[in-house]
């Protein structure tokens, strides 16, 4: 009995030297490491470090050179970083001591966070992608990731095109307040909304466009001081592009469907690109295409025909611009031009690009048959036949018996088999001869016959017949 007693005993005194976990109340809790960013820029505020929580322990906390944000007893603990020595890297230590529920410690954690002290870097916002044109003026803004001392300073530099810089005003520092959409563009309000209460200063100023033509202006951002509280360091001076500048108005290019028309064909597309976008006041019928030059040539339609518009008719690309032209009666060459062309910073239309292609013929007229007409017999039997038309085309001809009936246009331009002995065509210049050649023929009498075709397609009537004799 006295065995089993002491056996007893021991056992029930083990149970109760255990705590909820299972661990002897006088064993020592082993700490887990402290987790959080080995390295901070000064004046961090509230930065988290941990250690794994256990039931029932609690925590002693403490940190040297550094501020803490709450007083903890848990496993987390924040801090702020602040007054540490100005414009150099310098570190903080991190202790906790851990006490289990039986007021067993640990052994002491600790962790060296190294505080580094920056240079203030800049982002620039234009207020929007409009280009400026001489005087005008928009808003850029300015933002630090650091709280400034003071304002900056901000200077145009010289850039290619740009005849004079331009200048900016006031440096004035930004809050967050009602006027913030009236001074700041798209890519400024996604700034506000993606960091509503930023840590660093932020600046605006309005920059005024002069006389020039450039795809960016550049600013210099210089003399910006961190605060004290934030190191206190100068930013290394920084430039960003900002405004395009635009002082010359769009510039006009022409292309036609085709080049050379007459009665009856379909209509011309005739199509002005412009250099760049124009104004969004621009509307389906503001830019009109005129003509000069020609005889008898009525007015071309004003309907214009837009190919980028959507489902509303709202205008999506105004770069490009398409007409018809009816070709009817008359005669010329009609050189094209277009006005009610502005550019989004609002200068009116240029010129017409140089070499640019905005001519186009109307003929209405047959070519006529100019000059001496000759033909020849070789001394191997064929006819040499040669003739000179007064404008560019084609010339056709067949060559038939002797008193045949005289032959359609049709046919001669076909050159009609139930009728044609020999046929052919060849190009001519206008001014200048040309020579087709028949076969080798019979010792016979032949009647040629030819029409001319010009480029427009106006043709003449039959012309001939045109004898030719082979032999005696």
């Amino acid at each position: 009995m006295k065995f089993s007693f002491s056996l007893f005993f021991a056992v029930v005194l083990l149970i109760a030297c255990e705590d909820d976990e299972g661990i002897l109340m006088t064993e020592v809790p082993v700490t887990s490491k402290i987790s959080g960013p080995d390295a901070v820029e000064i004046a961090s505020e509230g930065v988290s470090y941990s250690v794994s929580q256990r039931l029932g322990s609690t925590y002693e906390w403490s940190v040297s050179d550094a501020s803490v944000s709450n007083a903890s007893t848990s496993g987390t603990l924040k801090i702020d970083f602040t007054d540490f020595p100005l414009n150099v890297d310098s570190t903080a230590t991190v202790t906790v001591v851990e006490t289990n529920s039986n007021g067993v410690q640990g052994e002491e954690m600790s962790k060296t966070i190294k505080i580094t002290v920056s240079r203030p870097t800049v982002n620039v916002f234009p207020a929007s992608d409009i280009p400026l044109r001489k005087d005008s003026s928009e808003f850029i803004l300015f933002a630090f990731d650091k709280p400034l001392a003071t304002a900056p300073s901000l200077e145009v530099l010289p850039v290619v095109g740009l005849t004079e810089k331009g200048s900016f005003g006031e440096v004035k520092e930004m809050v967050i307040t009602d006027t913030v959409d009236i001074v700041t563009g798209a890519a400024a309000r996604a700034f506000w909304k993606a960091d509503p209460e930023p840590v660093g200063s932020v600046y605006y100023a309005e920059f005024t466009a002069n006389v020039g033509n450039a795809s960016a202006a550049e600013v210099s951002v210089s003399d910006a001081v961190a605060t004290i509280e934030h190191g206190g360091l100068e930013m290394s001076e920084a430039s960003a592009e900002i405004s395009r500048v635009d002082n010359i108005g769009p510039f006009a290019k022409f292309t036609f469907s085709d080049q050379l028309v007459k009665d009856g064909d379909d209509s011309v597309s005739v199509t002005v690109t412009f250099n760049e976008p124009l104004t969004l006041k621009i509307k389906p019928g503001d830019i009109k295409v005129s003509f000069a030059g020609g005889s008898g040539i009525p007015e071309m339609e004003e309907t214009v025909l837009k190919t980028a518009l959507n489902d509303e008719d709202e205008i999506i690309d105004n770069t490009v611009w398409m007409f018809k032209y009816l070709p009817t009666e008359g005669d010329g060459i009609l050189d094209f031009s277009v006005t009610g062309a502005v550019d989004v910073a609002g200068n009116e239309q240029g010129v017409i690009v140089p070499g640019s292609k905005n001519k186009f013929i109307v003929d209405n007229t047959d070519p006529v048959l100019s000059g001496e007409s000759a033909i020849e017999v070789n001394d191997e039997n064929y006819g040499e036949i040669t003739l000179q038309s007064n404008e560019d085309g084609t010339v056709f001809f067949i060559l038939i018996a002797d008193g045949s009936e005289v032959p359609e246009v049709a046919d001669v331009v076909g050159a009609n088999p139930s009728i044609t002995l020999n046929s052919g065509n060849s190009a001519v210049k206008g001014g200048s001869p040309v020579t087709l050649n028949t076969i080798v023929l019979e010792d016979k009498k032949y009647d040629i016959y030819v029409v001319i075709r010009d480029d427009a397609g106006n043709e003449t009537d039959v012309l001939g017949p045109i004898e030719l004799s082979i032999g005696d």
